[in-house]
């Protein structure tokens, strides 16, 4: 019989999403409740390899990591005594946005080399689990350690506002950024109906066209052009032409980022002869207070995630089909092609549009 978890350490990787500090509280909250050790882990995976475990004290310890800094190409942070989180770490942070925990982007991380750093600054601690929240390239990395390191157990937590993770109906973030972009399209509507003209709105994704499509029909947009199903010039403008007379002479159009830019949309469509505007709120569509939706989903997905711990379980990430939450291997979850596309397929989104007599175009024949 596997001897009870008694040390176990989170952090958060890549792209921030709303929602991501509920998870953490709902971790670290779990953890103490069932007497488990918590660390937090400052910066996502390049802290792991700096040694930068989360600390509310001022001790700078005398460590560094400068036979690496030059091999690696990174710079290590301050390296503050560790100190386990306790509950009141994590009070109050439900509702805000970003993370606690920082994170990065860490292309380094794919190098054998610089990963065995971080998993023996995990040794060093005496951690026995790891929660990563993030997304596919979070995934990546901690599938990565749990296969190198099978002494560490490793779970995550899907948490990107691109919603593009398989084997979970929706990830930590993407209600939020959704509901943040929608209005942003419900405010262009107005000033576009006042001008007559089209307007068209970008939307993060540059693989996955789930954001665009939630705030595209939620907005009662014209057009959503999304990667999953290309859209040629062609097809976009005699859509328009069908959505737009003489009584209606503007429009609303979502764009993926994967599709392209909102300039380069626009361009097109001037070409055509219309008059055309832009707007990009970018990076605001990860930030900003979590929504109701992106609390609860969170906090239920922290709380399983370390259940699945105590259990032994590990190379696997926290699932929830929509009634219950499930540890799905990683393995498992790469090997699923197409997410966001099958989804949609799924929706039977033509019948759909029939019914509202295509106010949404997803621009293909499904």
């Amino acid at each position: 019989m596997k001897q009870k978890i008694k040390k176990i350490a989170v952090l958060t990787s890549g792209g921030d999403a709303p929602g991501m500090n509920a998870a953490i509280r709902a971790v670290v909250r779990t953890a103490c409740a069932l007497g488990i050790e918590v660390y937090g882990i400052r910066g996502g995976f390049r802290g792991l390899t700096n040694g930068d475990f989360y600390t509310e004290k001022n001790k700078l310890v005398e460590k560094t990591l400068e036979k690496y800094l030059e091999k690696y190409h990174f710079v290590a942070p301050p390296i503050y005594e560790t100190e386990t989180m306790q509950t009141a770490s994590v009070s109050q942070i439900i509702g805000k946005g970003g993370t606690i925990l920082l994170t990065s982007r860490f292309e380094e991380f794919t190098n054998a080399n610089v990963r065995a750093i971080a998993i023996e600054n995990l040794r060093k601690e005496g951690i026995e689990g790891l929660v990563v929240i993030g997304g596919n390239g979070s995934y990546q990395g901690a599938h990565l350690i749990a296969q190198e390191a099978p002494d560490i157990q490793v779970i995550g937590i899907p948490a990107t506002i691109d919603n593009d993770i398989a084997w979970t109906t929706e990830t930590i973030g993407f209600d939020t950024a959704s509901n943040t972009l929608s209005k942003h399209c419900d405010n262009i509507r107005s000033t576009a109906k006042s001008h007559q003209r089209i307007f068209v709105v970008g939307a993060m994704g540059r693989k996955a066209g789930d954001l665009a499509l939630r705030a595209g029909r939620a907005s009662g947009a014209e057009a959503i052009l999304l990667p999953e199903f290309p859209c040629s010039d062609e097809q976009l403008i005699k859509m328009l032409k069908t959505k737009m007379s003489d009584e209606r002479t503007y429009a609303l159009v979502v764009v993926a980022e994967g599709v392209g830019t909102p300039d380069e949309i626009a361009e097109k469509l001037k070409k055509a002869g219309y008059e055309v505007k832009t707007s990009d709120i970018g990076h605001a569509q990860r930030g900003g207070v979590p929504t109701n939706g992106d609390r609860i989903l969170a906090d239920s997905m922290g709380y399983h995630a370390v259940k699945f711990l105590e259990d032994g379980l590990t190379d696997k990430a926290v699932s929830f089909d929509g009634k219950i939450y499930t540890a799905v291997d990683f393995e498992k979850i790469f090997t699923e092609p197409d997410v966001v596309k099958h989804r949609i397929l799924a929706g039977n989104y033509r019948q759909y549009q029939k019914i509202t007599h295509g106010e949404v175009i997803v621009p293909t024949d499904l």
